[in-house]
């Protein structure tokens, strides 16, 4: 393509939305696999792809800027170009909010460990923190801070200098898009609970002894960001589908948790809840065990709670007892403030399995059309097994019951030496050994018919245990 042709359609009323400009760009470059090859060659298009890249950046579509970059990013020939336009690339990311999530991701691989790239940094920083959005500073300082002990010092000055805007940003991240449009929540109530977040952060990050800069991003999920202070973690979100939860040892025991709520309209726009850092990461072979999830469910459900968004991302494994701690030390939350309806009354310890997700919990008797069910997850196939368990459980004690008073009602009838040998067999199993003994003989259906087989089977061989299958001739 003649550069002539080139400009033409660069400034086509076809482009003026920037759609055209990525594809242009690709083809004066000979596609990606002859990028090297034409580039070169210096052929004229090029080069003035090379002296303008700002202008044709500017001219591209946003959802193309990112890949322009990374276009010409990936070539080790190409790359240079990235290298002298590396500001004005920043400040065309920065220029516009639907852009300036690219800052991150054109920093991260922008920036090695390189010994080169530290010193690009450190001679640049000023400039580069001036060309960062603040509400973006926040994200893109673990990318630098890494660079040395100076650069995380003076990142961390600048977060400070701007806390509150960085909490803003927090909140805002968390809200539904109509949040303001709805009248939910209005700027007065988000400036007053982002002051209020940044406050709690910094007595946060004073009991963890540490700094802003520190602040980690961990996760980010359909209602929620997570967020990694030293030991703690904090959770801003959109308000809990239940707020009023029932309390169990199985489910994180947090510091805070607590619903935003608009002042003039009285309802919840925002979440913020602060507990221990847990272990999230499970092995493959960890979760190819379902009974570890399934015993979580099952101790709830004994419990009268329903449990309806069942997964793996919703648990984390204790690194120390379920008890919340500041300052190292184990403190008492009122159960009603962190919307729970009870103290518990037994405490988990490191290792266990806790819930740390707290939407999807209810009474079991809880109104039907107030219950909601996570998205693919395993709740209807853990409440089948649970179902089945208890039809057996109840199988199993109406046996015994039975099977208890034929055993009595045979002591008239019945040879003495015998209903003794039957009687001690059935009176020293537990329930969880009747229930094995059931489970590795029959289901008895009929149970005058078993205990018959049974007492002739002792009066032949004289008071063999039950327990010794290869003797017994029933």
């Amino acid at each position: 393509m003649r550069i002539r042709d080139f400009l033409k359609q660069l400034n086509s009323k076809q482009n003026i939305d920037g759609s055209l400009t990525y594809d242009l760009v690709e083809e004066i470059l000979g596609g990606e696999e002859k990028t090297i090859q034409i580039f070169k060659k210096r052929n004229s298009c090029v080069k003035y792809v090379e002296n303008n890249f700002l202008k044709i950046l500017n001219k591209t579509n946003k959802s193309d800027k990112f890949r322009l970059v990374v276009l010409f990013f990936s070539d080790n020939d190409l790359k240079e170009i990235i290298e002298k336009n590396f500001i004005g690339i920043l400040q065309e990311f920065n220029s516009n909010k639907d852009t300036q999530e690219y800052i991150k991701m054109f920093l991260k691989i922008f920036f090695d460990s390189s010994a080169e790239k530290k010193k690009f940094i450190q001679e640049n920083i000023e400039e580069i923190i001036q060309n960062i959005d603040k509400s973006c500073l926040f994200d893109t300082a673990k990318i630098l801070k890494c660079t040395s002990e100076d650069i995380k010092n003076r990142l961390n000055r600048e977060i400070e200098d701007n806390k509150f805007l960085i909490s803003k940003e927090m909140i805002l991240k968390a809200l539904p898009n109509d949040t303001f449009i709805n009248g939910v929540a209005d700027k007065s109530d988000l400036n007053d609970y982002s002051k209020t977040l940044s406050i709690i952060i910094d007595e946060l990050l004073e009991s963890e002894n540490l700094s802003w800069v520190d602040i980690t991003a961990i996760g980010k999920g359909g209602f929620c960001t997570v967020y990694k202070l030293g030991d703690k973690v904090l959770k801003v979100g959109e308000p809990r589908v239940s707020y009023k939860i029932p309390n169990h040892e199985r489910i994180v025991q947090p510091i805070l948790r607590t619903n935003l709520t608009g002042k003039n309209s009285q309802k919840p726009f925002c979440c913020l809840e602060i507990s221990d850092y847990l272990r999230t990461y499970f092995k493959s072979t960890e979760k190819n065990d379902l009974n570890l999830l399934y015993t979580v469910y099952k101790e709830l459900r004994d419990a009268g709670i329903k449990w309806t968004d069942v997964k793996w991302d919703n648990v984390g494994r204790l690194i120390r007892p379920n008890t919340p701690t500041l300052n190292g030390k184990e403190i008492y939350i009122n159960p009603n403030s962190v919307g729970f309806d009870k103290q518990n009354d037994k405490t988990l310890g490191k290792g266990n399995i806790v819930i740390i997700d707290s939407d999807f919990i209810y009474n079991f008797d809880e109104d039907s059309e107030k219950i909601y069910y996570g998205s693919i997850n395993m709740y209807d196939d853990f409440e089948n097994r649970y179902r089945k368990e208890r039809m057996w459980e109840d199988s199993a004690c109406l046996t015994r019951k039975r099977m208890k008073n034929l055993i009595l009602e045979y002591k008239t009838s019945k040879n003495e030496y015998e209903i003794g040998v039957l009687m001690s067999e059935f009176a020293r199993m537990t329930d969880e050994e009747f229930k094995k003994f059931l489970n590795e003989n029959i289901m008895v259906v009929d149970v005058q018919k078993y205990l018959d087989q049974r007492i002739e089977c002792i009066s032949k061989n004289k008071g063999v245990p039950i327990s010794n299958k290869e003797n017994r001739e029933y």
